[in-house]
């Protein structure tokens, strides 16, 4: 199936019709893939939810919001985030149009990383871009199959005021990831600007999935399937139906909502020291 045959795929999928096999070829859209392997059991889920629309992929965009103060050079941080797709291949992969294959892809020749220079803006109508873009990161769905799944952009408000955006979609990163990719991002600014930094090389996301998929074929995880499946064959435990205050929907949705309660200082120092008593 081609990128474009993806969206009959989401179609099926969002008016829960059963899965379709479908004959795929990884190398038929071009471009060159360093490694093709199993999708995880969490990166099948979360494509599943992908293709039940666009409100729940969205529901899976990742951003960060980075501020920076002091001078800063702009070619080296644009070589810097490339260092970064070019380090951890999560961000440069890619899935089938089934969800069940992983591509690694070849670094890109460049990374698109436009800068927004919002300097001669005063400080409210700075605020107000600033909103726009970051709303603009987690409105703009990622297409799983063609990707790239990875986007940064950098954005000026002062001599010496910038902020750089980076979105990822959740099959691919999530908030401990993006932990790691600020630290790496700094290294690679450093190396970018001739300072030596610390780079040992990463641990690759394809031989986690790698190592998964022996893991389920393995015989002994038949074996424990084969014994659960037998304990509850005459009949399965009830639903476990937790108190609402709404009915659940026949669909789930992504409709959503925040509340934010900010508790005293010394309430969450206590609590802290109870939890390590």
């Amino acid at each position: 199936m081609s990128a474009d045959g993806s969206a009959s795929a989401r179609d099926r999928a969002a008016a829960g019709a059963a899965p379709v096999a479908v004959d795929y070829d990884p190398f038929a859209a071009g471009g060159e893939i360093q490694r093709t392997v199993a999708s995880t059991e969490s990166q099948r889920e979360l494509w599943l939810a992908d293709m039940q629309g666009r409100g729940s992929s969205l529901a899976f965009n990742e951003s960060v919001e980075l501020r920076l103060a002091g001078a800063l050079d702009v070619g080296a941080m644009r070589a810097a985030l490339a260092a970064l797709v070019e380090r951890h291949e999560a961000l440069r992969s890619t899935f089938s149009a089934d969800g069940l294959t992983l591509n690694v892809n070849a670094p890109p020749a460049s990374l698109p990383v436009p800068l927004d220079d919002l300097a001669a803006l005063d400080e409210r109508a700075q605020q107000t871009q600033l909103g726009q873009i970051r709303q603009r990161q987690v409105d703009e769905p990622f297409d799983l199959v063609a990707g790239p799944l990875f986007r940064a952009e950098l954005v000026r408000t002062g001599a010496e005021r910038h902020t750089i955006f980076m979105t990822a979609h959740h099959i691919v990163c999530d908030g401990w990831s993006f932990g790691v990719l600020v630290k790496d991002l700094a290294a690679a600014y450093a190396r970018a600007r001739g300072v030596a930094a610390d780079w040992p090389a990463p641990e690759r996301y394809s031989d986690y999935a790698q190592a998964e998929r022996q893991r389920e074929s393995a015989p002994e995880t038949a074996e424990h399937e084969r014994f659960w499946v037998e304990r509850f064959a005459a009949s399965l435990p009830p639903p476990l139906e937790l108190p609402g205050d709404h009915a659940r929907p026949a669909v789930r949705g992504t409709a959503s909502d925040r509340i934010d309660h900010e508790l005293p200082a010394s309430l969450v120092k206590a609590v802290k020291q109870l939890g390590a008593r």
